[in-house]
């Protein structure tokens, strides 16, 4: 029996999960120019824990054209103003590709549908034909987000330019839900087919982290519903709209994707890190790895990779930053992702890394407030377990620490 995302449950409350599952997905477009940057907190247990975030250091050619399949949700969740918006984003999609890019649509529910034959050019008949049948469907049933992958994978046979699939739904797989088990061996076939997933994340309720993890694992990005646009100087702005969304994934699908052949990381300074296997790069966000660092001074990294221009031979030399409180919630998250290798980390860039930062302080915020209950009605054993791990998370919390001081007073008089 497959076992479900450890990472998913143990690392929040439910609840608190899913209030911030689309922030976990957002894209690292506005993030650092750097091609590394290793941010560190050390514990004070002497652990010293890292987010090493990578972008190419050589530059690869566009591709003259990409074969994107397009998996179109329409499980019975995608109604109103979901179905609506998703329909926007898929024409401003097929606007926004390329004139040698070729497409290929699947309705996605129990079984992914072809509604075109052969792939065909964005602005054809054929796509504009496909696009008439999806919008025929009437939405109904489950998703089955594996079966709809794995054909997607499959559907690229024979095809000789780069590959990409967008996806445009909640993420929710009702019809079969993802254990770890099958998100890896899914995993393992998207890259190994050279398949990309950027998605675009509407419905009223979203699989954030799966949609998260898996534009991470394969090279994508994820656009969501709920992500505030970033304005020159740094001002947020309005959200999204469907339409910019769209074009946002148009962008996404033609970009360049490195593949990792060979890797070569400093073993002995670098003991663990996080996923185990290396996650493809891409020129226009940073690739995150997490784990523990050992020593002082500066690392050497090196790459192989494939590319659309052939392959690619990429270094990096990046020194440790100073130690940084922001980051202490490293530990923690680790110690979750370990179970499955880092598989299930919702990483897309360095700016979902920051928002899972954010998250994972309202956990320890949470665990205060449990703990604060466990006094007041006089769970002093229970309080004293919830307050050590809010310390565990958060070594300074001077309010965990003022009720501690306090527990001890109560049970010594």
């Amino acid at each position: 029996m497959s076992r479900q995302f450890s990472f998913r449950m143990a690392f929040l409350p439910l609840a608190v999960l899913a209030a911030c599952a689309t922030c976990t997905m957002a894209l690292g477009a506005e993030s650092g120019s750097e091609a590394a940057r290793l941010n560190v907190f050390s514990h004070p247990d002497g652990a010293t824990y890292f987010a090493l975030s990578l972008k190419p250091t050589v530059e690869a050619a566009v591709p003259d054209g990409t074969d994107v399949v397009i998996l179109f949700d329409t499980s019975s969740s995608q109604t109103g103003i979901f179905r609506e918006n998703a329909l926007t984003a898929l024409d401003s999609l097929l606007a926004g590709l390329g004139p040698k890019d070729r497409v290929k649509i699947f309705a996605v529910d129990l079984n992914a549908i072809a509604m075109n034959g052969e792939f065909a050019a964005p602005g054809s008949r054929e796509i504009a034909d496909a696009v008439g049948k999806l919008k025929s469907r009437v939405p109904l049933g489950a998703t089955n987000m594996e079966a709809a992958l794995t054909t997607a994978a499959a559907s690229f046979s024979g095809a000789t330019k780069p590959r990409a699939c967008v996806y445009v739904g909640d993420g929710m797989s009702a019809a079969n839900v993802l254990g770890t088990d099958e998100f890896d061996n899914l995993v393992t076939t998207l890259v190994d087919s050279r398949v990309p997933v950027s998605s675009y994340a509407v419905g009223p309720r979203l699989d954030g982290q799966m949609l998260g993890a898996l534009a991470g694992r394969t090279g994508g990005d994820v656009v969501s519903q709920d992500q505030v646009a970033v304005l020159e100087g740094g001002q947020q702005g309005m959200t999204l709209s469907p339409a910019e969304a769209g074009r946002r994934l148009a962008k996404a699908a033609d970009g360049v994707v490195y593949w990792p052949v060979a890797v070569e990381l400093p073993k002995d300074r670098l003991p663990e890190v996080l996923p185990v296997r290396m996650p493809p790069l891409r020129a226009d966000r940073e690739s995150v790895l997490i784990g523990e660092l050992k020593g002082d001074g500066p690392l050497s990294i090196t790459m192989t990779a494939n590319t659309p221009d052939g392959a690619k031979q990429l270094s990096w030399e990046v020194a440790p930053g100073k130690s940084d409180k922001q980051y202490e919630f490293l530990g923690k998250l680790i110690e979750l992702a370990r179970p499955d290798g880092g598989m299930s980390l919702p990483l897309v860039g360095e700016a979902s890394l920051r928002l899972v930062k954010d998250v994972s302080d309202v956990g320890a915020e949470n665990l205060a407030d449990l703990a604060r209950e466990a006094v007041a009605i006089g769970n002093l054993d229970r309080a004293r377990q919830l307050a050590e791990e809010v310390l565990r998370r958060k070594p300074e919390d001077r309010g965990a620490k003022a009720l501690l001081a306090e527990i001890d007073q109560r049970v010594h008089g």
